[in-house]
């Protein structure tokens, strides 16, 4: 696995990939002055735009499993963020 440690750019209305390689944990903040979605996924496919996660205003962030916070999607390995209205910035940290 590729281990990151950074700013993650977000463009406006494309979810964008926030860790570099399949994870079980990572760690992520809000660092923009938008709402941020975020939504995890098994594979390293993108989400479609219809789908609706979980959102973070600017400031906040977590650090999560991504089993315990996307029950639904079996065994979620990749984080992803999207910006409805503007373009944003994450922080993300994974091992």
């Amino acid at each position: 696995m590729a281990a990151y440690n950074g700013i993650k750019d977000l463009e406006k209305g494309v979810w964008t990939q926030l860790n570099a390689s399949e994870v079980d944990a990572i760690l992520f903040q809000n660092r923009g002055n938008s709402v941020v979605e975020i939504y995890g996924t098994p594979t390293d496919t993108a989400p479609e735009l219809s789908i609706v996660g979980i959102e973070y205003v600017p400031g906040t962030g977590e650090n999560m499993t991504l089993a315990d916070y996307f029950k639904g999607v079996t065994d979620p390995k990749y984080l992803w963020g999207l910006t409805r209205y503007n373009a944003g910035k994450v922080f993300v940290s994974h091992a």
